[in-house]
């Protein structure tokens, strides 16, 4: 197990790029639609994919790039379904901080992949432990000076709100980021990135089975899509047809033995 030293330095590295991803996916939902948000989200998939060829050393395949540009065009179905029901109005600024957040996703997903030697070598608990740490040392003096000049107001931040802040980011963000972290290890960081993709089919499962809301065909054509995606990247595809190949050269050799005198 590295050491703890080693730990703070990965989280360091983590540290502006984790912070960008979330602050510039924020600040793009209160600036664009959720449509456009959702839409140029996705393309973090295509960056990640690009960016583990060039810096991780993930081989290259065309059905993984398929399944990548597969598995966008299922949430951009999703998308554009959704936005009559969107009240967000579109921005240039809004789609470029959407666009930053989609980059800087990719940019840590890679970091981690390529910092973090292997699974068994590190802890995803203190790794972001220490990066929990960092932003609060790093960030807490800009939130007062911001604070006391009035640039933002956390008068309206009352103990229930910052409970529920906290509820959340235990149950939500503390939760996901580790599965998500350890599945970039252990497969790679394109498969973990498609995989989150997974939301969109489990959300329409959920509402049909808690709501019993039937999603419209547009959306069931975008979830399996989705999955089609998921299954490409995975490779899945890939081995069946090799293991086909060589099921049915294995056959064409024994029937040749079969039929020699």
């Amino acid at each position: 197990l590295l050491s703890h030293v080693k730990h703070i330095k990965i989280a360091f590295f983590l540290c502006p790029l984790w912070f960008l991803a979330n602050c510039s996916y924020n600040y793009s939902l209160s600036m664009t639609s959720n449509t456009s948000s959702t839409i140029i989200s996705t393309s973090s998939s295509l960056f990640t994919f690009i960016f583990s060829v060039l810096f991780a050393k993930e081989i290259f395949h065309f059905d993984k790039l398929l399944g990548v540009l597969i598995c966008m065009g299922g949430a951009i179905m999703v998308g554009l379904n959704d936005q009559s029901s969107s009240n967000g109005s579109d921005s240039v600024s809004g789609d470029i901080l959407a666009l930053t957040s989609a980059i800087a996703y990719a940019s840590y997903t890679i970091t981690i992949r390529v910092k973090c030697p292997s699974d068994n070598q590190i802890s995803m608990f203190l790794l972001f432990g220490y990066l929990g740490i960092l932003n609060i040392l790093i960030l807490t003096p800009i939130v007062i000076i911001f604070s006391l000049t009035n640039i933002i107001n956390l008068t309206s931040l009352s103990f229930t709100v910052f409970g529920l802040l906290v509820a959340k980011g235990l149950a939500d963000n503390v939760l996901s980021n580790y599965l998500w972290a350890r599945a970039c290890l252990l497969t790679s960081p394109t498969v973990a990135t498609v995989g989150l993709t997974l939301t969109i089919p489990l959300a329409f499962i959920s509402d049909y089975l808690i709501n019993d809301k039937i999603p419209q065909v547009v959306q069931s054509i975008g979830a399996v899509l989705v999955l089609i995606g998921f299954v490409l990247v995975n490779g899945i595809a890939r081995k069946i047809w090799n293991y086909n190949k060589k099921y049915n050269k294995q056959k064409s050799t024994e029937k040749t033995i079969t039929s020699s005198p």
